[in-house]
């Protein structure tokens, strides 16, 4: 499955301290300002 396929490179990123979150939920303008942020600061 994806979830299968993908959470060895999530842990990876997360152990070095790279992988960033970002709340999806939301109006498409809110999400996108929350996007950019995170973007700016990495």
């Amino acid at each position: 499955t994806y979830t299968e396929r993908t959470a060895p490179l999530t842990e990876y990123y997360r152990k070095k301290g790279v992988l960033k979150s970002v709340n999806g939920m939301g109006a498409i303008d809110d999400v996108y300002k929350r996007i950019s942020a995170v973007v700016r600061t990495a």
